[in-house]
């Protein structure tokens, strides 16, 4: 039984490391989107609104024109990967089948490795948890986790 609990312990801690690793490497992943992506739009936002005062002054309506709509664009841009990047961060579960039906699947995982059959685990989970939740509700969940 402690050579089993000691492997356990061991394998634990193997995916833990993994876990950290896999954090990382969408860290990383998320820092290079808005690095690359993001970045240069904030740049161009930056220089056309820095410009926009003078031609303004200048009466320059065109050029004035161009670069609200160059803002425009890049806002626009900016939004996309932005949203681009939360969707990627959103449990696949919740958005797939709602909140539910993720909890349900957690429940099962637990009771399946704690080898437990008891139906009051489930049960009780069940009834705090699993109440008539809406779609945005579960999505508001999850964003405050």
């Amino acid at each position: 039984m402690a050579l089993r609990l000691s492997q356990y312990e061991q394998e634990n801690k193997i995916l833990q490391r993994q876990i950290v690793e896999i954090q990382e490497e969408e860290r990383a992943e998320i820092a290079r989107d808005l690095h690359d992506e993001v970045g240069p739009l904030l740049f161009s936002i930056n220089v056309d609104a820095t410009a926009i005062p003078q031609l303004a002054r200048s009466g320059s309506l065109n050029d004035l024109t161009e670069r609200t709509n160059r803002i425009h664009e890049a806002a626009s841009r900016i939004q996309h990967t932005v949203k681009s990047i939360l969707r990627q961060l959103k449990p696949v579960d919740v958005l797939d089948f709602g909140l539910k039906v993720a909890i349900r699947e957690l429940i099962s995982f637990w009771q399946l490795a704690c080898q437990t059959s008891n139906s009051n685990f489930a049960q009780h989970w069940k009834a705090r948890i699993l109440s008539a939740h809406g779609r945005r509700s579960s999505i508001a969940s999850f964003r405050k986790a």
